[in-house]
């Protein structure tokens, strides 16, 4: 099938249409990148991906960033990136835990020459993990051919999601992508039992080989900037805001919370951000700091965090993030979808935004006493060291399918 023009505009953001770099492998070529960690173990994983990845932009990149470190700690499984190369800083990569293979663009998708099929089997690749469904429409064919099974994450419902958006025809095309993928995949990885419910909808298949899979917060750089924060003036949010359901909470921030808050407070927006996107705004109460590295001298300076969502799909890991800072929360129903109800206890729901600068304003919210001992929590039950039992478990269960 050939992409629709308005898909390739959805997908420009994140390069993948974009021109080779000069000096990119030529088709049929590679090179490999060796990481700093050398895993010796009977099941090396290769992990698909195309568009930004190093350094991490994006919710999805975050995620599987922090699943590959936690396999190689985890020792019994080996990842091995598999990165169509999109001018990607190599030395970024060199320093990493995990080694990386860059293919040109045309043997990542188009692989008519078994390629790279031929060069994943001499690197003892197992499995492939790829989190798009046109990605395993596209490569589990020839995958197969070699013997290497293929797992789908879905991280979101993209068709449901892109619904919500009001695309109908894009919806469409995101719905028969999934439902193949489905077909496809020897297992899948889901992120909540709604999630579950939503693909079963699509495709039945789903219940014969899948397991639930919720990630993990970024426990390895987030610092613990509590319990003093009834003197901070800063709120926050945090999020990629090329992705719709992200810029909408901003907006409503904007437009619904700020002009209600009192003058001295500051609000931060943490998180990548093209110019068409950004809000056309000039108070001096809101800053758009873009992606930084260092997130923690941000959280020092705020009192309380925001998850204002109407839609999206997934679980929304930023709770966890600013639960992990000491911060107090206040998020919609559907902005805390899929996280333990031990959670949702030491968080303010609220989806009536005009209530929202009333509990910021008086300070009605969660104390920070009770907020370090849900820190502990998510240390324990949502670190990466946790939950890539989920991952691990299910490379196992595909010995077996």
């Amino acid at each position: 099938m050939q992409i629709p023009t308005w898909l390739q505009e959805f997908y420009s953001y994140n390069g993948l249409f974009a021109g080779k770099a000069t000096h990119c492998p030529a088709k049929g070529s590679y090179f490999l990148v060796k990481g700093i960690t050398h895993v010796s173990s009977k099941q090396r994983i290769g992990i698909f991906r195309d568009g930004p990845f190093l350094p991490i932009k994006t919710g999805a990149a975050s995620s599987i960033y922090g699943m590959m470190n936690a396999l190689v700690e985890a020792v019994f499984h080996d990842p091995i990136l598999i990165k169509c190369y999109r001018d990607d800083d190599i030395e970024l990569y060199r320093t990493q835990k995990f080694d990386t293979l860059f293919v040109n663009p045309e043997d990542f998708y188009f692989d008519n020459s078994d390629f790279l099929g031929t060069l994943l089997v001499g690197e003892n690749i197992t499995y492939a993990h790829i989190d798009s469904a046109e990605a395993v429409n596209i490569q589990q064919p020839f995958l197969s051919k070699f013997g290497i099974k293929t797992i789908f994450e879905v991280h979101n419902i993209e068709s449901d999601l892109v619904q919500q958006f009001g695309d109908v025809v894009l919806a469409e095309y995101l719905l028969e992508q999934e439902k193949g993928a489905v077909n496809k995949a020897d297992w899948i990885l889901l992120r909540s039992e709604k999630n579950l419910r939503q693909m079963c909808g699509i495709n039945q298949k789903v219940l014969s080989k899948y397991s639930l899979y919720r990630g993990a917060a970024k426990s390895y750089d987030i610092e613990y900037t509590g319990p003093s924060i009834a003197d901070r003036s800063g709120i926050l949010f945090l999020g990629n805001l090329n992705y719709t359901p992200n810029l909408e909470a901003v907006n409503i921030i904007v437009k619904q919370i700020l002009p209600r808050l009192n003058k001295d407070f500051v609000v931060h927006i943490i998180g990548d951000i093209s110019k068409a996107n950004l809000p056309s705004i000039t108070s001096e109460n809101i800053i758009f700091h873009g992606r930084i590295e260092d997130v923690n001298s941000i959280f020092a300076q705020c009192r309380i965090a925001l998850a204002p969502l109407n839609f999206g799909s997934g679980t929304r890991l930023k709770i966890l993030d600013y639960m992990l800072a000491g911060l107090p929360v206040i998020s919609t129903m559907l902005g805390a979808e899929g996280l333990d109800p031990y959670i949702l206890e030491h968080i303010v729901i609220e989806d009536d935004f005009e209530k929202y600068a009333d509990i910021i304003n008086t300070g009605k919210s969660i104390d920070a006493v009770s907020l370090f001992d849900a820190r502990n929590f998510i240390l324990g039950k949502w670190s990466w060291r946790s939950a890539v039992s989920d991952i691990v478990d299910a490379y196992n269960k595909l010995d077996v399918v």
